[in-house]
């Protein structure tokens, strides 16, 4: 090589290394997205980031009309495992930290298509997210409800039960609007002895 002449050489190993530092840096800020959306203890998606998703599904009523979109309606169910702080004062943290998870657990096996969603609200309040249910929503709910009492136990043996609220919309509502008509349901379960499931009227398009 001349001397004075350009190392062509090194250049392509500064721009190797350059593009190896970026791609690590992408993969970084893929893991805080990640870990910023989703609850530590479950796995599932936090509140604040199934909201987000929700909210993003029923923006396509606002942007066509719902037969372009192909979305018919969207159904929130949220899912409140009863009596758990009982669990928590009698057998510990970690007991109901386990029965948790294992309830998560059971939410992910009833997740049947790739619109489904699935989150931890907070507590041991959880939702689910379904877009197109067809009607068969009340049908669902109560499979993951009889599963959850056939699937999770406390430290005793003894069953953990879980009441469940619907509401379903086929307009473009919010979050917030499909959640106080879904957490009004759940409280009739909840009323009604518990371990059932109870559903809001689908709100139709005006």
């Amino acid at each position: 090589m001349e001397r004075g002449a350009p190392d062509f050489s090194k250049e392509k190993r500064k721009a190797k290394i350059f593009e190896w530092r970026a791609e690590e840096l992408k993969g970084r800020v893929r893991d805080l997205q990640e870990k910023s959306s989703t609850d530590a203890l479950t796995g599932l998606l936090n509140r604040r980031a199934f909201e987000q998703k929700v909210n993003a599904i029923l923006e396509g009523f606002k942007r066509e009309r719902r037969g372009d979109t192909g979305l018919e309606s969207v159904s929130l169910l949220i899912v409140d495992i009863d009596r758990f702080k009982s669990i928590n004062d009698t057998f510990g943290h970690p007991a109901g930290d386990e029965v948790l998870r294992s309830v998560a657990a059971v939410l992910k096996k009833h997740i049947e298509r790739s619109s489904d969603i699935v989150g931890r609200l907070g507590g041991e309040e959880f939702a689910i997210g379904m877009v197109n249910p067809n009607g068969a929503v009340s049908g669902r709910a109560e499979a993951i409800r009889a599963d959850i009492e056939t699937s999770v136990q406390r430290p005793d043996g003894e069953p953990v039960t879980a009441s469940i609220g619907i509401a379903e919309t086929a307009t473009s509502l919010n979050f917030n609007w499909l959640y106080e008509q879904a957490d009004a349901a759940l409280y009739h379960a909840k009323k009604a002895g518990r371990n059932r499931v109870e559903a809001t009227p689908l709100t139709e398009a005006a």
